[in-house]
């Protein structure tokens, strides 16, 4: 993986709870030096990154959330001249093909099926970092 400071961050907008802790607890056993933000709720977490609050190297981003839909995220996210550099990778329990082609027409970076383990967990996300 590539070296990175304490300054990186991942913001991971998922309304899982339990999938946030296994996903904050797998980006510390992949990397320390990585500040982990979660947000369970995807309007605020716009919000926050347009009000400037928040500025994250890289954004994990569930598909099925209530209130806006991780496609309706990542559409905003990609509108905003500030935000569309960011490496979006979508991180959902979909298999729906058409959701996968979608975001990745919309820009996302990539995409993870939520694994089952914690060591898939980690797989993937040390994965995806390195190649970014």
């Amino acid at each position: 993986m590539k070296q990175v400071s304490p300054e990186h961050s991942i913001l991971l907008i998922d309304d899982d709870e339990d999938d946030a802790v296994l996903f904050g607890f797998a980006i510390e056993k992949v990397e320390k030096n990585i500040r982990f933000i979660h947000y369970p709720d995807s309007i605020k977490a716009l919000k926050d990154l347009n009000s400037f609050t928040l500025n994250p190297d890289y954004i994990f981003l569930d598909l099925n959330m209530p209130k806006l839909s991780g496609i309706e995220v990542l559409k905003e996210l990609k509108r905003v001249r500030r935000l569309w550099h960011i490496p979006v990778i979508i991180y959902s329990t979909t298999t729906n093909a058409d959701h996968i082609n979608q975001v990745k027409t919309l820009g996302a970076t990539d995409f993870i099926s939520k694994p089952n383990s914690l060591t898939d967990i980690i797989k993937a996300i040390d994965k995806v970092l390195s190649s970014l």
